[in-house]
């Protein structure tokens, strides 16, 4: 479902088959995938936080999902739960930051890899280029500096 249009009749049935769904599954004696974990753990309270998640891929889930590790990593030393939410919260404040996205921002684009091209008329222009292409161009420059 798009995100914004889960009603609250939609979350108590999500959350109850959910939990009939696992309660079966358990009853087959068969191990919970991690996709299993996701669903019965995660996908419940990620379709609350943004009023449905249809509009996500699963790599929305799974950098859900690092993040939440980010978070343990940081806060496993915390001596009282109240101090591990403190540091999550205060975490989470600095990322919304008008400053802090702005330097994301910044970052995220300079990370990534443009490749020029040159076309007969003598215009050139910057296209984005993967991994792939910017090996690949680095190969054919290495024969040519060879011959």
């Amino acid at each position: 479902m798009s995100c914004g249009k889960v009603t609250e009749e939609h979350i108590v049935s999500i959350q109850n088959s959910i939990h009939t769904a696992m309660k079966l599954w358990r009853g087959l004696d068969i191990s919970v995938t991690p996709k299993l974990h996701a669903i019965e753990d995660h996908l419940a309270e990620q379709i609350i936080t943004f009023s449905g998640i249809g509009d996500f891929c699963e790599d929305f889930i799974e950098k859900s999902h690092q993040d939440g590790i980010i978070d343990h990593s940081q806060t496993k030393n915390s001596m009282t739960q109240e101090a591990k939410a403190s540091q999550h919260s205060h975490r989470e404040h600095k990322q919304l930051l008008p400053s802090v996205r702005g330097i994301l921002k910044e970052v995220n684009h300079n990370a990534k890899r443009y490749r020029t091209v040159s076309y007969q008329n003598g215009v050139q222009t910057k296209t984005l280029a993967g991994k792939h292409d910017k090996r690949k161009s680095k190969i054919s420059e290495d024969k040519k500096s060879e011959r």
